[in-house]
């Protein structure tokens, strides 16, 4: 249980970010719940920093999209080791690593984790893919995908988690991707096959075991860097424009994509679930919050430090930040309603369109104006789609849910 003490300061991490409206007042405190809540109404800053992620990476990926410059990313300017984007996907992770991992040592089976693992991924993203295929890059140049081998290759990478490819739509520009962020889904999506095969082992419930793995992910992650001169834009290659062109190797590449960015990714993500697993053992404290941003802001500064430096000092800061949010006025930013999916998926289409039809739009207002029209399209993903499906889908699970715990693996 996390308690809060006025006078020494600190806040040792039970259930993180679990001060909730159903929890129980014991002596004027609120009691936490067993379980992190990522959804619905919850009183924590989780909501709040994953919108903040997402903006970040529009932040990033605008100036890049429009020339080709990465060099006016602020944190690449200052630092030359990681994007904005890059650091935002990798919040990203941390946070889905500790949620994730809790989601599945409380679901009552495999199959229901896993049923809401993809009601949460797929539907938002089959849609930002149809429409990037067929809306997005007509207005860039393309001809409407219509030949059926054509379509195949469409169907196959949507199933995988793939990014959308049609042959002359954006050609001239930079980045002539039709949504260059949809790379990370599938890597998010391996993430969540990667806790199964990890609490079918032991490992998820071994925190020994577990921080063994994720020390090992690391390792493999320095051992074998990506490229320097591999953006993140260019880590996995463009499949064929037709099913016809499909080779094993792009199979392949669909199933476990860029194994470099399996390793670091993985080793992200893990990192997340460690300090669930620790999360007993965790104390917040202004001194140790001082320590790990000093701690981060000096792993930056190199290539072979950087993500291990996220890996600890970000994780500790990202679920002080959840933590401490809770109760404030942050904990009711993108609570209720969760936005920031639908955010990061529909931003680089967006700021593509906009570049297309306006070239020479100053880079702020570029940047505002995906932001803006982002957060709407994001708020329609929720409540149109996303919502009604995780909605859905937790009806199904408490009509037919009839042994609790049967696995003792998440929701």
């Amino acid at each position: 249980m996390a308690t809060f003490s006025s006078t020494d300061g600190e806040i040792a991490l039970g259930e993180i970010a679990c001060y909730s409206a159903l929890g129980n007042k014991r002596g004027g405190a609120m009691e936490l719940v067993n379980t992190p809540k990522r959804f619905g109404n919850h009183d924590n800053a989780f909501g709040f920093l994953r919108l903040l992620f997402a903006s970040l990476v529009i932040f990033s990926h605008t100036a890049e999209i429009i020339d080709g410059n990465r060099s006016r990313d602020g944190l690449t300017f200052i630092y030359g080791t990681l994007s904005f984007g890059d650091f935002a996907v990798n919040c990203f992770f941390i946070v889905s690593g500790y949620l994730i991992s809790a989601s599945y040592l409380n679901s009552s089976s495999i199959s229901s984790y896993m049923k809401r693992r993809v009601a949460r991924i797929y539907p938002g993203f089959i849609v930002v893919f149809v429409l990037c295929a067929f809306v997005v890059a007509p207005i860039g140049g393309a001809d409407i995908p219509s030949n059926l081998s054509v379509l195949g290759r469409l169907l196959h990478d949507c199933l995988f988690l793939q990014k959308p490819t049609v042959s002359g739509a954006f050609d001239g520009q930079p980045y002539p991707s039709l949504n260059g962020s949809l790379w990370t889904i599938a890597y998010e999506f391996r993430c969540y096959l990667l806790v199964v095969v990890l609490g079918i082992t032991g490992i998820l419930k071994r925190s020994s075991c577990l921080l063994t793995v994720t020390l090992l992910c690391l390792a493999a992650s320095l051992a074998f860097p990506i490229p320097t001169h591999e953006a993140w834009q260019a880590t996995d290659p463009v499949p064929p424009a037709t099913m016809a062109g499909y080779s094993l190797q792009d199979f392949r590449n669909a199933l476990i994509g860029n194994l470099r960015q399996d390793f670091r990714l993985a080793a992200v993500f893990l990192a997340g679930a460690c300090f669930y697993a620790y999360r007993h053992a965790i104390v917040f404290s202004a001194k140790r919050i001082l320590v790990a941003a000093i701690g981060l802001i000096l792993s930056l500064c190199f290539n072979v430090s950087a993500v291990a430096g996220m890996m600890l000092f970000g994780s500790y800061l990202i679920l002080a930040f959840a933590q401490l949010g809770a109760g404030g006025f942050l904990a009711r930013i993108n609570n209720k309603n969760d936005i920031s999916y639908g955010v990061y998926l529909y931003a680089w289409p967006i700021t593509k369109v906009l570049n297309w039809w306006f070239p020479g739009t100053s880079l702020v207002i570029m940047i505002a104006a995906t932001w803006v029209i982002s957060c709407v399209c994001g708020w329609l993903s929720w409540m149109l789609i996303e919502k009604p499906v995780m909605q859905l889908i937790r009806t199904k699970r408490s009509e037919t849910q009839t042994a609790p715990n049967a696995v003792s693996s998440p929701n």
